[in-house]
């Protein structure tokens, strides 16, 4: 995919892995109103880092997930690389979601998380929620690994339940 395409990205299915060869935010296109990505039940999106594995992957679509992705994976799904990689786009939960991390690094979300259907997320690499996280839905962390909510913004209202053997929350 090239930057800056305009329109939905819809995934009904199987993997698709996203690799920033540029550190560019936009490998899935425009980034504006009218634009994004729909991940709908069944199907992952995969992010790896930037330049072949060396550094970290940044990406800023906002996006709307479905499910718990291609066998399980997660819908959205961090792996490959050790430095991790960022997502910047807004993440909206259309319905019971997974967000996995599989990597040594961090699969680091940075802005806004609507939790308005339960959340599961973890894996074998760390996640870190930067960004404010609204709605009153669980989030169930499960993995090796842990997991941390850091907003201290305006819009930091989540007002679900927490569940894990491994969770770290700092202001």
């Amino acid at each position: 995919m090239t930057g800056g395409r305009p329109g939905v990205t819809t995934l009904n299915g199987g993997m698709t892995l996203l690799a920033n060869l540029a550190n560019s935010s936009t490998a899935l296109g425009a980034t504006t109103a009218g634009n994004g990505s729909v991940v709908n039940s069944g199907a992952t999106m995969a992010f790896g880092p930037i330049n072949g594995g060396a550094g970290n992957g940044t990406f800023a679509d906002p996006i709307t997930i479905n499910g718990d992705g291609f066998r399980n994976n997660g819908a959205l799904r961090s792996f490959m690389g050790v430095n991790g990689t960022v997502y910047s786009g807004v993440i909206t939960l259309g319905s019971a979601s997974r967000i996995q991390a599989d990597q040594t690094g961090t699969f680091t979300l940075t802005n806004a998380l609507n939790v308005s259907s339960n959340l599961m997320l973890g894996g074998v690499g760390f996640i870190s929620i930067s960004g404010a996280v609204s709605g009153a839905s669980d989030i169930t962390h499960y993995g090796l690994s842990g997991f941390r909510m850091t907003s201290t913004a305006a819009g930091q209202n989540y007002a679900g339940t927490l569940n894990s053997g491994s969770i770290a929350t700092f202001p």
